[in-house]
């Protein structure tokens, strides 16, 4: 805002007659462009006498009352003093008729530096140019001439007007563009520089002939090139009107008061026209080209010709204004008449002076404007006084009471206004100037002017918040554009130095959304109290002053918690152990799941979500401690599986879940279990010498143990005094080592200790009795025998059970193979991989006539070279059989007395296709073993010699090559169908397979042709029989 701009001058001019005299003069042409330069108001060395080159550079210039003409039409440069054109000038609009066309306003100089200032009158003499046309009143003009009209008759037609200034740029001569002789032109010029055109009839008129013309006059000014009007004529052959109106007087003078009132009649004019009807009316105006002075003191009635006073006379006195009126009638075309009204007005006496205030301001108010900044002796207004009374009656002198304020003479031209003291806005905004002018007359008369002051306010203030810290909330997950709080601040500063703009500072990083009117802040994006739980940020509020002044307070926002996370547990899933045994409420070990939501929201609580296999001896306590509910035994089940649950103390809880592998641990606490032999079932028969190293029977016995704890260890503790007998530690096979203490019809009543490799050692004792029962001569001849033909023999058994074992395997092996390509094919791949069988873990056997397919019998028959048949084996148990007989209780032709031969007895264990199986790892005590069953063929096993003693093998392979270590996932009371065969898992290679189990056999052959013995024999129960094919042991038949 620019420092003078708001400053208000207050001339007092006293220009008396003559008494006011330009200080500067400059000429223009009229209609120059807007900006066109008129002259240099701060060029003058006898305006500026006495002041340095630097001094006038400090000034500066204002155009005073600029919101009235002449000084309207002019702007000044504040620092150049460069006078330049504001709008277009008309001078025909401006100065009237005038011959010489004058502008004459003040200027505002004061330096910004010194205490100078001073009011420059400036002329401006306007010049005319030929800017406008010649003018009918109408652009068509009707004349009705009556017929049989003398010829040199005179028409009456009301000229064109050229508002130029003379000489040339006005009217100067009419062409008339009739080409008939019909009329002839000239014209007159009337008082007002006005025209008449008198067209004279040369021919006299014959309406039937012709009944009207229609021509054009042309009207041309003298300007280079000239302009030209054109007025059309149509004449209209008919009587005419031939009398213009004639005033009573040539000329009318009258004198007058200054108090003269208002609307009073000063004076009547009166015409008279000779015509009739329309051309005999008269009516009354004055001229058009009267000043317009003349019409704010004047009017006329223009009917009556009466002259009233329309404005107030009194600062007229002792001046003499002529009146031009004009008398028209009603004819057509009217003519008219006009006269002179010469009106004097005399003074009547002392008149107080009139003041009026002059500013800067571009509005018409007594209103304006004064800047808070502005400085003691500053330029506030100018009062311009006028009073026409002579002598001492016209001496004015100006004072004012207010002493923020003082006046200053400016010697012939009025006073000056200045600051008196320096102003504060905040502790007064607003001034009342009151300036009182008295003349020096008898009694002196006085008169007033009053100018309200604003001061305009200095952005010196800076915007002040409410407060310097606001707290605001938001709970998370929130809406965009959720209201967050309204910053608020107040600037004691006015206008546009109060009006505040609000903006975010530092921290806000496009999270939030501000008005910034209103200061309203809300959300800008959604957020996540676990990503950013608290967030400040500075706003500033700015004023929109110039300089712009700002402050800044802080914003602290705090998202409040929802409770949107789920617990999450911190490992994928638990894997724990526990020994067996252990007593109830013994803590397993410990699950964590953690919430990211806060309070009540993230406090976690656990649970027990169930499991698949049903109730399990566990439980979960809300803190996360996984204990047992009773005791467990890992022959039971090993494994267990459930799901835990987590879930937070939200108003609506957030769960999540895991699963939980619990592994029990062995111990120690099982017993081994012998199958064979017992109590019921101990007897093995040697009905054939046999030759040393010989195998005679196999201990079947089991540990439900795991690992070393199952690890069986066997030994014969007693009734093998001669050292007959032997044992593999490892195997339980049990063979004559002494062949030669061999005596027959003797029995051996062996005592064999099974013990396990657990600590403390467990450990079970069993009896196997031994029957040797051959004659002397058998015995002989096997020893001659041995002697001729032993190494024949042997050879020849070697080579053909080499033969016979090398095809069986690789049909095995080729059979295994295409199995397994076709469970690959038709199932998904289950998990465990069986490489051996191992002891069955079970502590319940199932019916082992599900795997031989007869529910008939309850017992079968072993023998050791004889040829007694168990329903399960090769043949039918004969009912009521006499085992110890000579015979058996079945022979056939080819037997010699001795009973069935190695051909016919078959030993083909579990030839149907319906008990071929594979064995599990493990086995659940209530397993069917029904899926173990496969639908190959098992091979053909045979002794090529009768009387030999055959070996039947489920596996050939020697239980420490067991794999022990494999793990399942079963369930208690766990039911082993075809469908389950993946529930056997390896948790250590999930790649595993179920390998086929085939049953395999081996031959010991002996020449045995002359031999016909009765086999002893002693009974193995379905259970024993069915355990010696799930542990892989060799049974001796």
């Amino acid at each position: 805002m620019k420092e003078f701009g708001f400053k208000i001058v207050i001339f007092a001019c006293l220009c008396f007659l003559g008494q006011c005299v330009p200080d500067f003069k400059f000429s223009m042409a009229e209609e120059e462009i807007i900006g066109t330069e008129v002259g240099d108001i701060s060029n003058s060395a006898v305006f500026y006498s006495g002041m340095t080159a630097t001094e006038i550079s400090n000034l500066r210039f204002g155009i005073l009352d600029k919101s009235r003409e002449p000084a309207s039409f002019f702007s000044i440069d504040e620092s150049s003093g460069v006078l330049t054109v504001k709008q277009k000038i008309d001078r025909e609009n401006v100065c009237d008729y005038t011959s010489t066309c004058t502008l004459e306003f003040s200027v505002a100089v004061h330096s910004v530096k010194t205490s100078f200032s001073n009011i420059a009158i400036v002329l401006v003499t306007v010049l005319d140019i030929n800017d406008n046309w010649p003018t009918f009143p109408a652009n068509e003009v009707h004349l009705d001439v009556p017929e049989g009209t003398k010829i040199g008759k005179v028409f009456k037609i009301t000229g064109a007007v050229d508002i130029d200034s003379p000489p040339d740029n006005t009217l100067q001569t009419y062409e008339l563009t009739l080409a008939e002789n019909i009329f002839s032109l000239t014209s007159t010029e009337n008082l007002d520089g006005s025209s008449v055109i008198n067209l004279k009839l040369e021919t006299s008129l014959d309406r039937e002939k012709k009944s009207g013309y229609t021509f054009n006059i042309i009207a041309k000014d003298g300007g280079s090139p000239p302009k030209t009007g054109t007025l059309r004529v149509k004449v209209t052959v008919t009587d005419e009107n031939d009398n213009p109106p004639v005033f009573m007087n040539n000329t009318y003078s009258i004198n007058i008061k200054e108090d003269t009132p208002v609307n009073f009649t000063v004076l009547q004019v009166k015409a008279i026209d000779l015509d009739t009807d329309l051309n005999g009316q008269v009516r009354y105006h004055f001229s058009t080209m009267q000043s317009a002075k003349l019409k704010s003191l004047f009017t006329i009635n223009p009917m009556t010709g009466g002259i009233r006073v329309a404005g107030a006379l009194s600062y007229e006195a002792g001046a003499t204004h002529q009146l031009i009126v004009v008398a028209l009638d009603g004819g057509s075309p009217p003519l008219k008449t006009q006269t002179v009204v010469n009106v004097a007005i005399l003074d009547n006496g002392n008149n107080a002076p009139r003041v009026r205030m002059n500013t800067l301001s571009s509005d018409e108010t007594d209103v304006t404007e004064v800047p808070e900044s502005a400085t003691p002796g500053a330029f506030l207004a100018f009062v311009e006084v006028e009073d026409s009374d002579p002598g001492q009656s016209g001496r004015v002198e100006c004072s004012t009471t207010d002493t923020d304020f003082k006046l200053e003479v400016l010697q012939g031209k009025g006073y000056k206004v200045l600051l008196n003291r320096a102003l504060d806005r905040e502790m007064q905004d607003t001034y009342e100037l009151k300036v009182t002018c008295t003349d020096m007359g008898e009694p002196p008369m006085s008169s007033t002017a009053n100018l309200k002051l604003i001061v305009a306010d200095e952005n010196d203030l800076h915007p002040v918040f409410t407060h310097q810290l606001y707290n605001a909330t938001i709970s998370e997950n929130n809406e965009i554009g959720e209201y967050l709080v309204t910053v608020k601040a107040t600037d004691n500063d006015f206008g546009m130095n109060a009006k505040i703009r609000y903006s975010f500072g530092e921290g806000a990083n496009g999270q939030f959304r501000m008005q910034s009117s209103s200061g309203i802040i809300s959300a800008g994006r959604s957020f996540d109290r676990e990503e950013n739980s608290k967030i400040t940020f500075t706003v500033i509020a700015t004023d929109l002053g110039t300089p712009a002044l700002s402050s800044s307070a802080q914003v602290t926002v705090t998202i409040l918690d929802k409770n949107d996370n789920r617990p999450t547990f911190v490992r994928p899933f638990y894997q724990l152990e526990i020994r067996e045994n252990e007593v109830p409420h013994t803590v397993i070990g410990q699950i964590e799941a953690v919430d990211e939501d806060e309070s009540t929201n993230g406090v976690v609580e656990y649970f027990m979500a169930g499991s698949e296999g049903g109730v399990v001896p566990f439980e979960v306590l809300p803190n996360g401690t996984v204990r047992t509910t009773k005791m467990l035994n890992r022959e039971h089940d090993n494994k267990y599986s459930f799901t835990a649950l987590a879930r937070d103390k939200g108003s609506k809880p957030l769960t999540n879940s895991v699963d939980i592998l619990i592994t029990v641990l062995d111990i120690n606490d099982n017993k081994p279990v012998v199958l064979f032999p017992t109590s019921g079932n101990h007897t093995v028969l040697i009905s054939v010498f046999p030759e040393p190293n010989s195998i005679i029977g196999k201990i079947i016995a089991y540990d439900e143990d795991s690992g070393d704890n199952a690890k069986l260890r066997f030994s014969i503790v007693a009734g093998n005094g001669e050292n007959v007998f032997d044992i593999d530690n490892e195997t339980g096979e049990a063979m004559v080592i002494n062949n030669w203490k061999l005596e027959t019809d003797h029995v051996y009543d062996l005592t064999v200790r099974v013990e396990d490799s657990g600590n403390p050692i467990l450990f079970d004792t069993t009896k196997l009795r031994v029957e040797a029962i051959f004659d002397n001569k058998t015995m002989s001849e096997l020893v001659d025998g041995a002697k001729s033909d032993k190494y024949i023999v042997i050879a020849a058994t070697v080579a053909g059970a080499t033969c016979v074992l090398s095809l069986i395997i690789i049909t095995a092996i080729c059979l295994v193979l295409r199995g397994e390509r076709r469970k690959a094919s038709a199932q998904p791949k289950p998990d465990t991989v069986f490489d051996n069988v191992p002891a069955i873990t079970s502590d319940k056997s199932p019916d082992p006539n599900i795997l031989f397919g007869d529910r008939r019998s309850n017992s079968k028959s072993l023998v050791y070279g004889g040829d007694t048949r168990g329903d399960g084996v090769g043949g039918k148990k004969k009912e009521n059989d006499d085992i110890h007989s000579d015979t058996s209780g079945e022979t056939i032709t080819s037997d010699s007395g001795r009973g069935g031969s190695e051909e016919e007895v078959n030993m083909q264990p579990l030839t149907d296709k319906k008990h071929q199986w594979q064995a599990p790892l493990t086995s659940n005590r209530n397993t069917s073993f029904d899926q173990y069953y496969t639908d190959k063929p098992s091979h053909e096993y045979r002794n090529n010699k009768p009387g030999q003693p055959r070996f039947l093998h489920a596996n050939t392979n020697r239980q420490d090559s067991y794999r022990q270590d494999q793990s399942f996932n079963r369930s208690k009371n766990n039911d082993f169908s075809s469908n389950h065969r993946d529930s056997f898992r390896d948790f250590s290679n999930p790649r595993t397979m179920l390998l086929p189990y085939n049953t395999q056999s081996s031959v010991i052959s002996h020449d045995d042709d002359a031999s016909t013995t009765t086999s002893g024999s002693y009974t193995i129960s379905p259970e024993e029989n069915f355990h010696d094919i799930v542990m892989g042991k060799d049974v001796i038949v």
